[in-house]
């Protein structure tokens, strides 16, 4: 009886804490999600490709309006920054627009039109009753790293966007 074994001190595994290999394969793992969040999140901040997709869009709704209200819609640019809707009953009508609060775009201060080709009067296109365009303009886009996008109306409605 008197056997002199050696007595095991075991701490229970909630008073351990975590081992130095615990905390390194968390900090790997977290590490990597986030790089790869940043690096698919960072297309996102490209505000030529953006603008340049929602003035596409902007281009389509017209038409669209223009299709369904059977009236002449057109895009007007009314300032720098900023292009609007406008509404009448021909696309020849000289001063009988009306502004179509509902549709409008700002592109962000980063990007503007730096050159168009077919527009007149700040007029970007004008579409009939029908959905046809009365000019084929293009419009090239241009943002202050000096990338540029061009971005062509035609005839139909439809729109090809080149670099």
């Amino acid at each position: 009886m008197g056997s002199h074994l050696p007595v095991k001190h075991h701490r229970l595994r909630s008073q351990q804490g975590f081992s130095l290999y615990e905390l390194l394969v968390v900090v790997l793992i977290i590490g990597s999600i986030s790089s790869l969040a940043i690096v698919g999140l960072r297309g996102l901040r490209n505000d030529l490709r953006n603008s340049t997709s929602q003035l596409e869009a902007q281009v389509k709704l017209v038409r669209t309006r223009a299709l369904t209200t059977t009236r002449a819609y057109r895009l007007v640019q009314v300032s720098d920054q900023r292009i609007e809707a406008q509404w009448s009953f021909r696309c020849s009508d000289a001063d009988d627009w009306t502004s179509d609060e509902r549709i409008w775009f700002e592109l962000p201060s980063r990007v503007n039109i730096s050159q168009t080709q077919n527009v007149q009067d700040n007029v970007i296109i004008c579409f009939t009753s029908r959905g046809v365009a009365t000019t084929n303009p293009i419009l090239t886009l241009q943002d202050t790293k000096g990338d540029t996008t061009n971005l062509e109306i035609f005839l139909g409605g439809a729109v090809e966007v080149t670099q």
